[in-house]
């Protein structure tokens, strides 16, 4: 049974801690992706927001470092899921294993898991056919 998590800063700190310190490839919710993209419109509505007080200066420059770090951490959080579905991938195509765990793939992944697979098995089979 899905659970649907709120996307945080916090939250998506808590992901990539996750992803570095396990050697396979996480489950993210499918609604990953644009539960994202609306936690950054909702800060980026932050920053929108007009007024004189101190107090939302400071929440501005706030929100602005959060954005910065979120930003850092989704592009480490996309680079090591992508290592890691680029491994998957190759023994896929090295082993031919129908065994292979995909189920922690986002949709948007899956997509990418077949493509770079059927590179490799292209690429390997016009090579080892050659010779």
């Amino acid at each position: 049974m899905a659970q649907d998590i709120l996307i945080t800063y916090e939250t998506l700190f808590e992901l990539l801690k996750r992803e570095k310190e396990r050697t396979d490839l996480q489950k993210l919710e499918p609604t990953f992706f644009s539960d994202t993209i609306a936690y950054i419109k909702d800060k980026k509505k932050i920053l929108e927001a007009k007024s004189d007080s101190p107090f939302a200066q400071e929440e501005r420059k706030k929100t602005e470092r959060q954005l910065d770090n979120i930003y850092k951490i989704l592009k480490e959080l996309y680079e090591r899921r992508e290592k890691k579905i680029i491994s998957l991938a190759l023994d896929k195509s090295r082993t031919k294993s129908p065994l292979i765990d995909t189920s922690p793939l986002m949709n948007e992944e899956k997509v990418f898991f077949e493509a770079i697979t059927d590179l490799f098995d292209n690429y390997r089979e016009s090579i080892l056919n050659s010779v």
